[in-house]
């Protein structure tokens, strides 16, 4: 039994499974992840490292940062970001799950735990242990970065967010019943009937991009 990890079975019987911790934190939950971009650059592709942070009870997303390479001082400053009392996206969280990335190092760690928020890394290739980063991710690819090509970080910024955007505000989620994350208002008209259906465009293509851009 100790070969393989199991504990006497009075103290396994007092331990709380996974299922359990999640429903137990949901409220005050979140987790984190790197998701890798391959982008076009001026003499050759780059891969770019996305760090981004989702709230398991309201799914929603916030992508905080990309970086070439990320180092444990960029890992400290984006960890400041999201402490940020006035608008950090961690500033209610209390716990953060993550996998074994060596960048979610001792000193992040305690950065993170100063600012009220407790660590929880999953098991060694367990990807299951964060299924909800896991689905964002897949989300992105289908949705948005699989359906495109990425010119470089500035254009790969701008498609995450106005993914963000579409994800957290415009997009209907299976496991919310459906509902939106952070819904709009709902137009007002006397008869109670909708308006003709409006639509408006995220992405309307390379030559849109650099319109915004160069305004």
């Amino acid at each position: 039994m100790a070969e393989a990890g199991l504990d006497p079975a009075p103290v396994r019987k007092r331990r709380r499974t996974w299922k359990h911790f999640f429903a137990s934190h949901l409220d005050t939950l979140h987790a984190c992840d790197f998701f890798a971009v391959e982008a076009l650059g001026s003499f050759c592709s780059v891969r770019l490292m996305v760090f981004f942070v989702i709230e398991l009870r309201t799914r929603a997303a916030h992508i905080a940062g990309i970086r070439i390479d990320p180092d444990g001082a960029w890992m400290r400053q984006v960890a400041r970001q999201l402490l940020d009392p006035t608008d950090g996206f961690l500033r209610y969280a209390t716990y953060l799950i993550h996998d074994r990335d060596p960048l979610f190092t001792a000193a992040w760690t305690t950065l993170l735990e100063s600012g009220g928020v407790s660590c929880v890394p999953i098991p060694a290739r367990s990807p299951k242990c964060n299924p909800h980063a896991e689905r964002f991710v897949k989300t992105g690819r289908e949705e948005c970065l699989d359906q495109l090509v990425t010119f470089g970080e500035k254009h790969l910024r701008h498609l995450l967010r106005e993914f963000v955007a579409h994800y957290n505000e415009e997009r209907h989620h299976q496991g919310l019943v459906r509902r939106l994350i952070r819904p709009g208002a709902l137009p007002n008209n006397d008869n109670g009937l909708a308006d003709a259906i409006d639509r408006s465009s995220r992405l309307g293509g390379l030559l849109n991009f650099y319109r915004r851009a160069a305004a």
